[in-house]
């Protein structure tokens, strides 16, 4: 069963501008919906031992499709959070996602935590020092982006849904995407 996750409104990502609010929901395990039409969608992939970053675009027809992606070699936790790293994970998300570039007036980043991150994060202490280390990125952000806002999204898929997703992407990567 597949589920289309596309604003259709032209939205630019969920309502409140601060995770916060997200993480006030109270479930870490729904995942917003997150792909812009017309509109670069950044997503985080908190793996086991590296922290990715993809662009995925769409123009507005929905037929034309790009991807960028790098992942560096510095798992979120052990190398951002536990030693509150905010500058040179700011400098880093600045850089991957080119946000100097971006003129939208806010900024939306999708994290999904995987692999170990996924356990680190099944734990609401753990939950917590990583939504406050993402608050406080959000604020350096802002900052360095003459005020622009940026907000982050965290998503903490079950096991299931993990695989799940590889499952898809990997269909889709071995040319079964219609």
């Amino acid at each position: 069963h597949r589920v289309d996750i596309r604003h259709r409104s032209g939205s630019i990502g969920p309502e409140s501008s601060k995770i916060g609010h997200a993480m006030a929901r109270g479930n870490l395990h729904l995942l917003p919906s997150c792909v812009n039409i017309g509109a670069p969608t950044r997503l985080l992939d908190f793996g086991s031992g590296e922290t990715g970053f993809n662009t995925y675009t769409i123009d507005e027809k929905g037929e034309n499709f790009t991807f960028k992606g790098n992942k560096i070699k510095a798992p979120f936790f052990a190398a951002f959070v536990e030693t509150g790293n905010v500058e040179a994970f700011g400098q880093a998300v600045m850089e991957e996602f080119e946000l100097a570039k971006c003129t939208l007036p806010i900024v939306s980043i999708y994290a999904g935590a995987t692999g170990l991150h996924r356990e680190l994060m099944g734990h609401a202490g753990n939950a917590m020092k990583a939504h406050n280390f993402l608050v406080d990125v959000e604020e350096y952000l802002s900052s360095q982006l003459a005020g622009k806002r940026t907000t982050f999204w965290l998503f903490v898929p079950s096991g299931l849904l993990e695989a799940q997703f590889e499952l898809f992407a990997t269909e889709w990567l071995g040319g079964g995407r219609k």
